[in-house]
């Protein structure tokens, strides 16, 4: 399951009430906070900004955990702001979440890719998907200019030489589709990492197109720039993930 970032219910409320420590204990001893619709019983219960907590039956915190799954189109930015270009906040209707601010994406995506992207307000899920131990693959579908080799399966599969960062990459799949049309599955996320890659073997990526992360594939009923919730069972499965 998700890992969220957790504190002490006095100091929670003590934060986000602004009162003091003394305050919460005599709130908590006159049974005046719940937590998720359940009478609190300690002081020391551990909480998370997503549990529902509330005093006197008047709602602290407003923030709900939100997970969205967006059929990103070409052309879109994976960004939350920018004043010239689409972002893929922009994508989500207010009903999907109260707070669109809160939002940031979960693997970006570059302008001229599309593609299966993921957003949310919790940060410690999100973050288990580009943690380097977990290994979380990302599956593509890639359009080259020239027609694929043998020999780019096995170039990708020991890894290439980044200068820049002066580092290997990981080895990944390569399976070859048609003359010109590929599926490669990485583990890591290295800046244009998928198209650097390519440029390594004398081609160039035409077309960019994720379809999955770990155990969450791109609902085919989602048209470009189609969103919606993921379920229970997609959410989880980022810290269950079976790849």
């Amino acid at each position: 399951m998700r890992r969220l970032k957790r504190s002490r219910l006095d100091r929670f409320i003590a934060h986000h009430a602004q009162i003091s420590m003394r305050e919460v204990q005599l709130l908590l001893a006159k049974g005046a906070i719940q937590i998720n619709r359940q009478p609190a019983v300690s002081k020391q219960q551990m909480v998370s900004q997503f549990d529902q907590i509330e005093i006197n039956g008047q709602r602290l915190n407003s923030i709900e955990a939100c997970y969205l799954m967006l059929n990103k189109p070409v052309g879109v930015l994976s960004a939350t702001v920018d004043t010239q270009f689409q972002t893929v906040i922009d994508f989500v209707p207010d009903e999907f979440c109260a707070h669109k601010e809160t939002l940031h994406y979960a693997g970006r995506l570059d302008r001229s890719s599309s593609g299966l992207m993921l957003l949310t307000n919790d940060s410690s899920w999100s973050r288990a998907i580009s943690e380097p131990r977990k290994k979380i693959n990302k599956h593509y579908l890639v359009s080259l200019e020239k027609p694929l080799k043998f020999s780019d399966i096995d170039d990708f599969a020991k890894g290439f030489y980044f200068e820049y960062e002066q580092q290997w990459t990981q080895p990944a799949k390569l399976e070859v589709i048609e003359t010109n049309v590929a599926k490669v599955v990485i583990s890591e996320g290295k800046y244009h990492q998928i198209k650097r890659m390519f440029a390594k073997c004398d081609n160039r990526v035409m077309k960019l197109h994720r379809y999955r992360i770990g155990d969450i594939v791109l609902d085919k009923s989602l048209p470009a720039g189609g969103i919606r919730a993921l379920t229970a069972n997609e959410i989880s499965s980022i810290g269950n993930c079976t790849e």
